[in-house]
């Protein structure tokens, strides 16, 4: 029988934090705890002492998340390990749905940050907008992990 281990992450189940949360944790029965800001993750792994959390920390797109760096830095808390986690982005649409078919892409703004010739050709990238961006908060991919 596996230990239990209580893992913060920022989002919901589902969410990528979660994938790197059960890879780094593997050999362990893990509980995710989802938090709806990485200010709320932070403060609960300070609160709950058998919490742990995992947070992005660094983006191949964007770099480090200095918001996240801060965050670390003011919590007192410690990193424990560190998981890389390659993350891979879909465009999807209904079928029968062609690219000169697109409009709008409402994506992650991860996900938007760097257009893939693949998936958006020249003829659609033209046309196609991003919704406007959401808080820094939501723009996080990569992850790192610590414990009091």
């Amino acid at each position: 029988m596996k230990q239990k281990r209580r893992v913060a992450i920022q989002g919901v189940s589902g969410a990528n934090h979660e994938i790197a949360a059960r890879e780094f944790f593997r050999d362990y029965d893990v509980e995710v705890v989802p938090c709806l800001t990485f200010e709320d993750l932070f403060r609960r792994v300070r609160e709950e002492d058998d919490l742990y959390g995992i947070c992005a920390i660094e983006n191949t797109l964007v770099g480090s998340i200095q918001a996240n760096y801060t965050l670390l830095k003011d919590s007192g808390l410690e990193v424990i390990g560190e998981h890389k986690l390659r993350i891979k982005h879909n465009l999807m649409a209904l079928p029968g749905v062609g690219m000169e078919d697109i409009r709008e892409v409402h994506s992650h703004p991860m996900a938007s940050a760097k257009p893939s010739s693949k998936t958006t050709p020249k003829s659609a990238s033209s046309r196609a907008k991003t919704p406007p961006s959401r808080p820094k908060r939501w723009r996080t991919k990569a992850s790192a992990t610590w414990r009091p």
